[in-house]
Formats: structure tokens, C-alpha cells, sequence
């Protein structure tokens, strides 16, 4: 297990590829465990969702996530590598998720929308994280697709995008109506 971590760092820090994770199709629906764990708790920590909402949204997101991967990797030719690139995609994003905890964490117990220091401090470093999200997931699509750099990377927004908009489209709040 130790050594299934240190590759998942490994990865989101741009020292290892999709090709070092190792194949082993029981590792996927792990990886899917954890991804869903570790989601719903942040989610249910950091936002007002519920334990159905965050389960859900992490569930459609995940489902997305997986068809659309295994779907680019066939239109390139290269859907035998889906085991790979995807756990690797799992695991840097359930180590960038860990890391936003506690910035997010922090910015809530000094007051959420305050315009304090500390909060915008906590701000920058989610933003930082994101951009690193993005380019640690960029990094493992360039290599699984053998795609330039900045398809990858602009893929990997896209998905981001796509992600947010699918979770507001699924899970928005019912619109308030305005007084009349």
C-alpha cells in the first residue's frame, strides 16, 4: 500500500507516468473506492452537500470521467492502456482532493467570504492546486494519448468544465423565485 501512494505522488509530481502504475484490474475498482470515499467526505465537509448529493455527484462524475477516458483512448487507437491512465487519474486526483482539504479547512474557520489575509491566502493556494490538478492530469493524457502537452492539458480543463457543469446541471439548487 505504501509503495501504491508514494506512485500516486510520484505521478502528481511529474516524477512518474501512467505506464509505471501497475496492471492489475483489481486495482480499478479500488481506486474507484477511494476516489468515492475520499470525495464524498470533502465534499460533505467543505460544502453544503448532503451524503446522498455528495455520493451521487461523485458517482456521475466518476462515471463520466471513465467512459469518456476509455472512449478517447479507442478513437486514438489506444484502449489498451485504460487501466493505467485511468488509476493513474484516480490516484492524482485523490492526492490534489487530500491537499485541498486543508486550505479549504483553513479558509472556512477564518471566515469563508471575509476578505481577510489569511482567506485569500487559502484561495490561492486552492487555485495553485488546480493548476496543478490540471497539469499532473495533462501530463498522464499526453502520455497515455500521445498527444502534445497542450491538448493534454487543455483536455484535462475541459474535463474540469465538464465536470462542474454536469455536478451544477445535476445537483443545482432549485432556482429562488424573485419577489414581485
Amino acid at each position: 500500500m505504501r509503495s501504491l501512494v508514494l506512485l500516486f505522488w510520484r505521478l502528481a509530481i511529474f516524477r512518474s507516468g501512467p505506464s509505471e502504475v501497475p496492471v492489475a484490474t483489481s486495482l480499478l475498482p479500488v481506486m474507484c473506492a477511494v476516489f468515492l470515499v475520499v470525495n464524498v467526505v470533502v465534499r460533505m465537509a467543505l460544502s453544503d452537500y448532503n451524503a446522498a448529493a455528495a455520493l451521487g455527484s461523485s458517482v456521475l462524475i466518476l462515471l463520466v470521467w471513465g467512459v469518456a477516458v476509455f472512449w478517447l483512448l479507442s478513437f486514438k487507437g489506444v484502449k489498451e492502456r485504460f487501466l493505467q491512465c485511468f488509476v493513474a487519474l484516480l490516484g492524482i486526483d485523490v492526492v490534489i482532493t487530500l491537499l485541498n482539504f486543508g486550505p479549504g479547512i483553513l479558509g472556512m474557520l477564518a471566515g469563508g467570504a471575509s476578505a481577510s489575509p489569511l482567506v485569500d491566502l487559502m484561495r490561492l493556494s486552492i487555485f495553485v492546486l488546480f493548476l496543478w490538478d490540471m497539469l499532473a492530469k495533462g501530463a498522464v493524457y499526453r502520455e497515455a494519448m500521445n498527444i502534445s502537452p497542450l491538448q493534454a492539458n487543455l483536455l484535462a480543463m475541459c474535463f474540469a468544465f465538464l465536470f462542474s457543469w454536469v455536478e451544477f446541471a445535476a445537483f443545482a439548487p432549485a432556482p429562488v423565485p424573485l419577489p414581485q
